[in-house]
Formats: structure tokens, C-alpha cells, sequence
């Protein structure tokens, strides 16, 4: 290419007025080793096109001479699966600094969506570790359990090569109590409404909601003893065999809090009463099945909109969606 650049120019132009999807994917393709061939514009407009083949091959371009220019896209396409390993290697040869700056700004936008934000808690843990777990702290009071998912695996690979220090299990041991109440609630709320036919919709979700608090709970809980077999764990928890449960609430009992243990193990024994450490632990504090539906009508999450209406409608409850406008 190099050797008539004139030449070579027009039919680079040749092949990009084309619109060859092929054609164009293998001229970025052999391009790449040398990236002043095409302007940022051209870049841009191949990151735009939607198609998998060429925006992969313009990222391996983009790794070899990162611009600013084109930083958002890359972060952007860390939440499509098809883009996301090499959109993973391309952020990572820019500039920590700059790069660091706009992933945290990007996470801690409402206008991120879940994909991406996800996106970027899988790649956290390359960067500042301290500035990337103040941050993950700070998104853990999202109401998606599958981001505070993502949240506590990335504070796992943190705290793999980086010592927790006080100030910071102070902060996970408050969250594990925040998490183990809404698990609280939950039971409270799946107990009001058990032999509701109406309600099994949701009592599933409510199921799921809990077999997902359950398993933040014990990762954020066991963040200081990064030898924890945690799957093991978890699987063990969620098959309810009476012969492995007894090793999980070992596990917590060793490893959490004196007031963390006492939450979380009435949680994890299947032969525990939930909704009596509850009224226990909380007394009045706890929701009721009527302020938990209005609390799902209002949620980001929009199958439990779409169940919580639906119940609210089969129950003939609409004074409930009156307290939805205040």
C-alpha cells in the first residue's frame, strides 16, 4: 500500500464507495499496521456501521493509535457481545487516566444503559484500584440485582491482588445489611401472598430475587478471604441439601460480622422462619405486600412492572395505582 500511495488512495476509495461489507472489513483489515490510512471520520463512520466485521477490525486499528475521538464508541460497544472482547483490548491502550475518567463518568450516568454499564464493571479491575471500588461501592445502591451482581464479582477480582481495608468492610458490611433486609422484605411479601393464585407470577420472581440477594450476600461477605471456593458455596445454598448447607453457615459464621451473621444465616437455613427474624429484627419496619407492589410498579426493572400491574388488576387494587401519581 505504502509503495503508491496515489494508487493505493484510490482504490482504498474505490473500495469504500463500494459498500462491500466484505471487501471493506478485509481493506480494514490488512490496514490496520498502518493507521494514518484512513481519517477519523472514516473510522468513525465504520464504528457507526452496524456491522460486527468491520467496527471489530476498526477497533484493532483504534488499539494501535488511540484518539480521543473515538473513546465513547469504544466504551459504548463493551456492552454488545459480538464487539466487546476486542472493544476490552482497544480501551485498554489508551491512557489510564483518560480512559478511567470516562468510564466512571459513563457508569455513574442514569443514561448508560444496563448493557454497558455491565460492560464496564467487567473491565473495572484493570484500572486505579482504589478510585474503581469507591465507584463499584457507589452503584451498589442499584435496583437491578443483576448490576449489583456484576458490582460484587468485580470487587471479587479487586480483592484478589489488593488488601480490603477497614474503612471498606465497613462499607461492604453496611451493604450486606441493606441487601439482607430487602431479602427480608421480600420473604414478608412472597408469605402475604403464598397461596395467592394470582400472585405466582410474582412469587417466582420473588424467588429469583432471592436466590440472587443470597448470592451477593456471601460474595460481598467473604471479600476478605479471596481462597473461597464461592461457587461451591453457592451451589450448595441453592440446592437446600441438608448435608452442605450446615458448611455454608460454617463459612458465615467464621467469616461475617457478629451482627452481619445474624442477618444473613436465618436467610441461608432452609430450616430458619424468615418472616419471624423479621418481625424479630425490624419489627414494623418492614414493607407490606401493598407498599412491595407500588415499590415494583415504580421499578426500572419492567417484568416486575408488568406482573405487579397485572396482579393490581386481577385483585381490583386500583387505589393503589392513585398512590403511583404521588
Amino acid at each position: 500500500i505504502n509503495s503508491d500511495k496515489n494508487k493505493a488512495k484510490k482504490i482504498i476509495d474505490q473500495i469504500l464507495s463500494s459498500g462491500d461489507e466484505n471487501q471493506i472489513a478485509k481493506l480494514i483489515k490488512y490496514a490496520k499496521t498502518s493507521t494514518n490510512i484512513f481519517s477519523t471520520s472514516e473510522i468513525n463512520s465504520f464504528l457507526k456501521s452496524g456491522i460486527s466485521e468491520i467496527q471489530n477490525e476498526s477497533l484493532k486499528i483504534i488499539a494501535s493509535d488511540p484518539k480521543i475521538d473515538h473513546l465513547d464508541q469504544v466504551i459504548n460497544f463493551l456492552g454488545d457481545q459480538k464487539l466487546k472482547r476486542n472493544a476490552e483490548r482497544t480501551l485498554l491502550s489508551y491512557p489510564q487516566l483518560i480512559s478511567q475518567k470516562k468510564l466512571i463518568d459513563k457508569l455513574s450516568s442514569g443514561d448508560t444503559s444496563k448493557t454497558i454499564v455491565i460492560g464496564i464493571l467487567k473491565i473495572l479491575h484493570h484500572f486505579n484500584k482504589e478510585i474503581a471500588i469507591k465507584t463499584i461501592i457507589s452503584k451498589m445502591d442499584d435496583l437491578d440485582l443483576n448490576i449489583l451482581s456484576e458490582c460484587s464479582d468485580a470487587l471479587i477480582k479487586i480483592y484478589k491482588s489488593r488488601q480490603i481495608t477497614d474503612k471498606e468492610i465497613r462499607k461492604i458490611e453496611s451493604l450486606i445489611q441493606e441487601l439482607s433486609k430487602r431479602s427480608y422484605h421480600l420473604h414478608c411479601f412472597s408469605n402475604e401472598i403464598t397461596n395467592d393464585c394470582d400472585g405466582i407470577l410474582i412469587n417466582d420472581h420473588i424467588k429469583n430475587d432471592l436466590k440472587l440477594l443470597s448470592r451477593i450476600i456471601i460474595k460481598l461477605g467473604t471479600l476478605e478471604n479471596s481462597d473461597v471456593p464461592l461457587e461451591t458455596y453457592i451451589r450448595y445454598v441453592e440446592s437446600r441439601d441438608p448435608n452442605m448447607v450446615p458448611l455454608v453457615i460454617e463459612l458465615i459464621d467464621s467469616t461475617f460480622s457478629k451482627e452481619n451473621k445474624k442477618l444473613v444465616i436465618p436467610l441461608i437455613d432452609p430450616e430458619a422462619n424468615p418472616v419471624k427474624n423479621a418481625k424479630d429484627i425490624y419489627g414494623g419496619d418492614i414493607l407490606s405486600s401493598e407498599a412491595m407492589l407500588l415499590s415494583w410498579l415504580k421499578s426500572p426493572h419492567r417484568w416486575k412492572t408488568n406482573i405487579s400491574m397485572q396482579y393490581i388488576i386481577q385483585k381490583n387494587n386500583f387505589s393503589l395505582l392513585k398512590d403511583l401519581k404521588n
